[in-house]
This record gives C-alpha cells, sequence and structure tokens, in this order.
C-alpha cells in the first residue's frame, strides 16, 4: 500500500542553520547572545583591554598564562582561543630523546596530572567585544613560589639584547649598571635590572646565569650558519680559508690522507689562523704544550685538542 502525499503544512521545517545567520541577533549556540548567557562571563572593550587583564593577571598571582589552542569559525564567532598555565603545558607530547644521562639544573615546569588553570575567550565579526571564561585554580603553589617556573618578559629580554650588543657584561647588566658610557643613559637609566620590577615580578630574580643563556643565544646566530651542523662547518671552513687562515676538513665521506694511518670514517677539523701561525713561529721555539680537557659533550666520542705556546711572561697563548 503506497504512502500517501504530504500536504505542504506536514513538510517539517528547515533547521535554522540552513539559511543565513546575523551573527548580531543569532542566539544559536555559539553566537555572541548565547555564550553571554552560558558561562562566558568576563567582557573585554578590546584585543588591548584583554591583554592588560591578562598581564595584571599573571603578576598578581606570580604564573604564566600563555595560548595552548586556537579555533577559527566564519559565521557566529570569528576566533576561539584557549591559554593554560605553563605549569600544564601548552602542547602536545613532545617525543625528544635525551642524549646523554646528566641532570639539568632547573626541573621541569610542567607537573605531573597538569594544571586545570585555563582562560577561554571568542571574538566575534560584528563586534570588537571579547568574551571569556576563566578557571583560575591551580594545582601548584603560585605566587613567589612559583616565579622561578616563568619566563623573562620578552621586553625585558630585548632590552637585554641591545646591552648584549652594546658589549656590557652579565655582572654589569644585573649590579653593576655604573659602568655603562654615558650616551647611553637614556636606553640603560643607570639602575640595576633588578629595581626595575617588585619583589612578586619574575624579572626581578634575574640572575646572571639566565643573561649568560641569552648571550650564548645571540651569539649562535652568528656562529651557527646553517640550521644543518654539516653544511655551517663546510661554511666556516669555506670562510676561514677565503681569508687566509689554515684548515684542514675531513669528513667520515672523504678518503685520509695517504700515508696518515687515518680511518676512513674519521671526522677531522683542524684551525690555526693567521695570528695563531705567527705566535707559534716566534713563540714555539720554547714551549709547546697540548690541552685536551675541554668539556665536549654535545657530540659523542668528539675530541677538543688546543695547541699552546707560551709567551715571555709565561702565560699560554
Amino acid at each position: 500500500m503506497s504512502s500517501p502525499l504530504l500536504s505542504l503544512v506536514d513538510v517539517p521545517a528547515m533547521p535554522d542553520d540552513a539559511g543565513p545567520v546575523d551573527p548580531a541577533t543569532s542566539t544559536r549556540i555559539g553566537s555572541f547572545h548565547h555564550d553571554r548567557e552560558n558561562g562566558y562571563n568576563l567582557e573585554w572593550e578590546s584585543r588591548a583591554d584583554f591583554n592588560n587583564w591578562l598581564k595584571h593577571e599573571q603578576v598578581a598571582h606570580g604564573i604564566e598564562i600563555r595560548v595552548s589552542k586556537t579555533r577559527k569559525a566564519r559565521h557566529l564567532y570569528s576566533m576561539c582561543e584557549t591559554f593554560r598555565c605553563a605549569r600544564n603545558g601548552t602542547g602536545g607530547k613532545k617525543h625528544y630523546v635525551k642524549k646523554t644521562a646528566r641532570e639539568y639544573k632547573i626541573e621541569s615546569k610542567r607537573i605531573d596530572g597538569g594544571c586545570p588553570c585555563f582562560v577561554q575567550i571568542k571574538t566575534y565579526p560584528h563586534t570588537n567585544t571579547i568574551l571569556g571564561k576563566y578557571s583560575h585554580d591551580h594545582s601548584h603553589p603560585t605566587g613567589k613560589d612559583n616565579l622561578k617556573y616563568v619566563r623573562i618578559r620578552v621586553s625585558t629580554r630585548d632590552l637585554i639584547e641591545v646591552w648584549v650588543h652594546y658589549g656590557v657584561t652579565d655582572q654589569e647588566i644585573v649590579s653593576d649598571p655604573s659602568l655603562i658610557t654615558t650616551d647611553l643613559t637614556n636606553i640603560f637609566q643607570k639602575k640595576k635590572i633588578q629595581s626595575w620590577f617588585s619583589e612578586h615580578e619574575r624579572d626581578h630574580y634575574i640572575t646572571n646565569r639566565e643573561i649568560c643563556r641569552i648571550r650564548k643565544e645571540i651569539l649562535r646566530t652568528d656562529i651557527r650558519l646553517d640550521a644543518n651542523d654539516v653544511h655551517s662547518t663546510r661554511i666556516w671552513v669555506s670562510k676561514l680559508q677565503s681569508q687566509g687562515d689554515f684548515v684542514y676538513y675531513k669528513d667520515k665521506r672523504d678518503l685520509p690522507p695517504a700515508g696518515s694511518a687515518l680511518a676512513d670514517n674519521l671526522f677531522a677539523l683542524c684551525i690555526q689562523t693567521k695570528f695563531q701561525k705567527d705566535a707559534y713561529e716566534r713563540l714555539g721555539n720554547g714551549f709547546l704544550g697540548i690541552d685536551a680537557t675541554h668539556n665536549v659533550t654535545q657530540y659523542k666520542g668528539i675530541l677538543l685538542f688546543t695547541l699552546m705556546a707560551r709567551d715571555n711572561w709565561g702565560h699560554g697563548m
């Protein structure tokens, strides 16, 4: 028996999401008005207001909150961003395998079980107002006890980089700014860097070791000429040879020189700059020493040797 024909009044109504939606008036899930009435109980008039609130919240509680996830949409809202406490971690599980058994001086900021603190905000296409919700509970101590797990501010780091490029030492940056030249007064302000921040702010506790680490990162960009160490080494070899320095380079694929008795798979790099050659010729007749006690641990099985001549005052050169 065939089914009776449905009249127009029997045809079910199309759902609300089948047609165009005005985000300014819609009350559907995900819209501005729905979010406002369902959990998103914080509001900021602009992104600048939210950034100021987030900065104040971090300073007030001695915590660090970073972006963990972003999700874009096209109709009801523009962007949904989730921020999490840095002690929880903001990314996925890392698959890095340690190459050495040494223990780090600074323990990991991540804690077992994570931290439940998060901030979630949403922006909308029809308004500058930002809605958000905030879970402020932490599974770890906050305040001064947590500051050692907080990163240095970007603005402070940028200032330290300026000092490093001007040749200011780590000790001068931390505690002895009186040695800074007067023509840089406007930049350096002749103050101890800790005095710029209160005892409740992370940058108040900046140390020489941290500045040294920043200095190394800056110098690394000048020293490491390519992300691949093999390519970087070859570039350095060509650069040194072009300026008249003596360089002997053999990687594992190069055949050893005839009669050298070197292993086929040996890596060897010998460098003698023009200054070192001059010092060797003038001072090497009386004394020549060798030092192989350098702490080279990044590459297993590689040793660093240094030949030293002694000057007229008994100092190594």
